[in-house]
């Protein structure tokens, strides 16, 4: 009686997996699949990376923003006399008032208004920013706080309709005058330069 052979295309067939890897008898039974490349970055992804810049706003630019998201919520910060504290920074919404060139917004009592109205300078801060295109801007003013108390002021400011969010009474009318404005916009352009990261 013969012995059937198993060389052909029957052998090559026991010697290939399912998933067409060969098949090797021994202690070594089946070969690792070829290594997959990393997927590298194109030439546009690198160019839409190195096309951002970090610009200096100017004066008036930074007074149209802050006007232009008047009713929206600041940030105001303000030193203490002392070192063992940090600096106290608040959330406020606010106003740009045009005649007086200064950002003004309504407090209660409390320990806010109160060191508001001791610090020398106060600092508010306003940003703005778009996630998806990772751009943005912010603006810093810098000033000596004043409160307002004149009756025909305070009944000008009133028609600013500034509505406060939190809760409470808001008497007090808080004016900081615009005596210094910066801001920075991160921006992309076909011609931006790089980036400066000062």
């Amino acid at each position: 009686m013969l012995t059937p052979s198993w060389r052909g295309p029957t052998a090559r067939r026991r010697n290939t997996n399912r998933l067409g890897y060969g098949v090797r008898r021994g202690p070594c039974s089946i070969s690792a699949p070829p290594a997959r490349s990393r997927p590298s970055h194109s030439a546009a992804d690198e160019r839409r990376r190195a096309l951002i810049a970090l610009v200096e706003l100017d004066r008036g630019e930074c007074l149209r923003l802050v006007a232009a998201t008047s009713g929206r919520v600041g940030r105001i910060a303000v030193a203490v006399d002392d070192p063992d504290s940090p600096p106290i920074v608040r959330p406020v919404n606010y106003v740009f008032d045009e005649r007086s060139q200064s950002v003004v917004f309504r407090s209660g009592p409390g320990s806010k208004l109160s060191r508001v109205r001791e610090s020398a300078s106060v600092v508010f801060e306003i940003d703005g920013g778009d996630p998806v295109e990772r751009t943005g801007w912010s603006v810093i003013i810098v000033g000596k706080p004043e409160d307002v108390t004149d009756r025909a002021e305070i009944d000008r400011l009133d028609e600013l309709q500034l509505e406060p969010w939190a809760p409470g009474g808001k008497a007090h009318w808080v004016r900081i005058p615009t005596t210094s404005a910066s801001g920075r916009r991160i921006v992309r352009s076909l011609d931006a330069p790089a980036i400066d990261r000062r």
